[in-house]
């Protein structure tokens, strides 16, 4: 390693730039859904993954963190709709991994995904994961 950092810079050879981390982190949230219909409340849980976008969001981040650890027994962290909503995560953005059909059905996919429009407007992205199985396609068209 050291010999690669004495090496000499010529005219026209750059070294590459530095690998920029993303700081992030996954989360598995209990959101309970009110669809109006007979039985009341459904729960879904919602995959996503939050990317701190600078400094600022990194703390936010970290804040984020410390309720869902405050809220749950030590190792383990519990973060809950209400949570979201009351953290500023302004400087955050999410990637959301909508469930698949076995999960939940399409209105609980849709109530969720306008929920976290609310909570991240112009920062929310749809992550979509292929695993080489048959349903990839039906799973990708429904996204």
């Amino acid at each position: 390693m050291k010999a690669l950092n004495k090496t000499p810079v010529t005219e026209g050879s750059r070294p590459h730039p530095p690998l920029q981390l993303i700081t992030g982190s996954h989360f598995e949230i209990d959101h309970t859904a009110h669809t109006g219909t007979e039985t009341g409340a459904s729960s879904l849980s919602v995959s996503m993954v939050l990317l701190a976008r600078n400094r600022t969001g990194y703390g936010q981040l970290c804040r984020l963190i410390t309720t869902g650890r405050r809220n749950a027994p030590k190792g383990q962290y519990c973060l809950t709709r209400t949570d979201l909503e009351h953290q500023d995560l302004s400087q955050c953005l999410c990637l959301w991994q909508p469930p698949t059909t076995a999960a939940a059905d399409l209105e609980q996919a849709l109530i969720v995904g306008r929920w976290l429009q609310q909570q991240f407007p112009d920062r929310l992205w749809l992550a979509a994961t292929q695993t080489l199985e048959a349903s990839d396609a039906h799973h990708l068209n429904r996204i």
